[in-house]
């Protein structure tokens, strides 16, 4: 986590180890992990370095052991951008396809993919809507893969 205030409120209130570090340069040794989160975290970084956070994100991941990694979808960035707004400091917007390729390149495996619409409240019954009634009325705005070295 980059965050210290992150990492002092998870101290608190869970169990577990909690480092302070950057992605392109993770404070741990290779093969170390067993599951790895990556959760709304590319969007952050700059096309120019996203592999080499990739690359870490495989050095620090045991073989075999399962990569967990979201990304925001749909967001409209470009828009925001243009009308000066970027709430969330996101630097790059994010398509499946693009998310599958660079794991792939980067050499992760892909196991599984989901794909979220969020709502404020009543998630299932108007995900039952989207799919069955409403079609393409909400398109899904974050995607979660699983993924292994």
């Amino acid at each position: 986590e980059i965050s210290s205030y992150a990492i002092k409120r998870a101290r608190k209130r869970l169990k577990g180890m909690f480092l302070e570090g950057n992605i392109l340069k993770i404070p741990l040794k290779r093969n170390y992990f067993d599951i790895v989160l990556a959760s709304e975290v590319l969007e952050h970084i700059p096309p120019s370095k996203t592999f080499l956070a990739l690359t870490e994100l495989k050095r620090v991941v045991k073989k075999g052991a399962t990569l967990i990694i979201s990304v925001p979808l749909n967001e409209g960035l470009k828009e925001m951008v243009k009308k000066g707004e970027n709430p969330n400091g996101h630097v790059r917007a994010y398509t499946p396809e693009l998310l599958y390729a660079e794991l792939k390149i980067a050499g992760f495996k892909i196991k599984r993919k989901i794909f979220l619409t969020a709502f404020k409240d009543m998630y299932f019954i108007k995900k039952l809507l989207q799919k069955y009634i409403l079609g393409k009325r909400w398109k899904p705005n974050n995607i979660i893969i699983f993924a292994n070295k």
